[in-house]
């Protein structure tokens, strides 16, 4: 995704829990940091953000089936009905999901697997920046203390210097929801060439939902004078219209127990790479040996190709929305219970 998709997916997530009435603190945390705190969305991105640390392709889980099939580890298949019960990542992906007849039971019954490079592992880079995050919320100061939830005795004993600022905090948060939103890009959880950024389809779907959203979340100026936090927020809830998503229905909360950041990262990249398979169907792209390329036009043309295309639009922009807003409130909710 794109700059200004990442931008609107952490602006949008801050709307839903206003509107959805999530914690009063969490969100007087980031909304008046949005201006500082945006570029976190997409500073994963950038390449000279890693001081020589290599290329930006860190935050990808490119699945393939496994070598062995039968004999391949159990844990590496997740079928239908267990994968979508246990998610509470991705409600338009698994509602879509359960309702499809076209992928079959043996399709669901093959194991999975992606083998991501060191340091590229989008649930690690995830679950990493939650972990800090709940760290850097305990030992806050005394404005960001005032506002998270729980109490520690120990803050009188660290340099004040070392303490974490409210636009610390935010700027981690801004940056969780670069990872949540890419394990809702379906190419970025298919290991076939043709799910490439450079094959044709990648790309251009991502340029497809920044046109959605138009122009006022792409530019430098996105917290210029000339349009208010407020007005930015208003202009955020606009574009569920043209996804034609009812974001404001949605209620993230706190994860359930035994689930976390990683393991939902780890199914919602489970639930892009199925819907990939709709997207681009085995029979005309093998996960072995197929077509390194696939054209957009192609892709989304003929009978029921437009329709495809806002559907798909809608079940990943508002995934990437809720799951973000639901990694939030989990870690915030949970550094109150630590």
């Amino acid at each position: 995704m794109d700059r200004a998709t990442h931008a609107w997916i952490a602006l949008r997530a801050i709307a839903l829990l206003e509107e959805s009435g999530g914690d009063k603190n969490l969100v007087a945390l980031l909304k008046p940091r949005a201006a500082s705190a945006t570029i976190g969305a997409w500073l994963p991105d950038l390449t000279d953000a890693k001081r020589g640390g290599g290329q930006t392709q860190h935050h990808v889980l490119k699945m393939l089936p496994m070598p062995g099939g039968a004999n391949s580890k159990s844990r590496f298949v997740s079928r239908k009905k267990e994968l979508l019960g246990r998610m509470s990542f991705s409600p338009a992906a698994r509602a879509y999901l359960e309702a499809d007849v076209k992928l079959t039971s043996e399709w669901w019954s093959r194991p999975y697997k992606a083998d991501p490079r060191p340091g590229q592992h989008i649930a690690n880079r995830a679950m990493g920046i939650a972990t800090s995050l709940r760290d850097l919320l305990v030992i806050g100061d005394k404005k960001l203390d005032a506002l998270v939830p729980g109490s520690v005795s120990f803050l009188k004993d660290v340099p004040p210097g070392a303490l974490t600022r409210p636009d610390q905090a935010a700027l981690y948060f801004f940056m969780l929801s670069h990872f949540i939103a890419d394990a809702s890009m379906p190419c970025h959880c298919d290991g076939r060439p043709a799910c490439g950024y450079d094959s044709g389809l990648h790309m251009e779907m991502e340029k497809h939902w920044s046109k959605q959203l138009g122009k006022v979340f792409a530019g430098d100026d996105l917290f210029s004078m000339e349009h208010s936090l407020e007005r930015m927020l208003v202009f955020a809830r606009q574009v569920d219209a043209h996804l034609e998503a009812d974001i404001d229905d949605l209620r993230p909360g706190s994860l359930p127990s035994g689930r976390d950041v990683w393991l939902e990262t780890i199914d919602a990249a489970r639930a892009s790479f199925s819907l990939m398979a709709l997207i681009l169907p085995e029979s005309s792209h093998p996960y072995s040996g197929g077509p390194k390329r696939a054209e957009f036009k192609h892709v989304f043309s003929g009978p029921g190709g437009e329709a495809l295309l806002a559907e798909v639009s809608r079940i990943c922009l508002t995934d990437a929305v809720f799951n973000t807003a639901a990694a939030w409130v989990d870690i915030w909710e949970k550094v109150g219970k630590a």
